[in-house]
């Protein structure tokens, strides 16, 4: 995102880190590297120690947007972080 608007960038696979209520480190220490470099991510849910691992490692997480399509979330979150319109999804 960018004041010129929304555009895909690239996909990051991560391993799924909760299923049903049971977590497994190892993989959160996956999914962390794979997000090196991501200031921030949208989800649907999130537990307190993922979020708070993700944290001391420089990245936030947001459920804010959960269940929003993700173009008009990050339109959203991009407009409540920075101020201005929500952006639209360009090419």
């Amino acid at each position: 995102a960018s004041p010129k608007g929304i555009s895909f960038v690239g996909h990051r696979k991560v391993e799924q880190y909760c299923l049903g209520g049971w977590a497994e480190d190892k993989s959160l220490d996956g999914v962390i590297s794979t997000l090196e470099g991501v200031d921030i991510v949208l989800c649907a849910r999130i537990g307190n120690c993922p979020e708070d691992r993700l944290k001391e490692c420089g990245i936030r997480a947001t459920d804010a947007y959960g269940y929003d399509y993700i173009e008009p979330a990050i339109g959203a979150l991009y407009a409540a972080e920075f101020g201005g319109e929500p952006l639209a999804a360009t090419a």
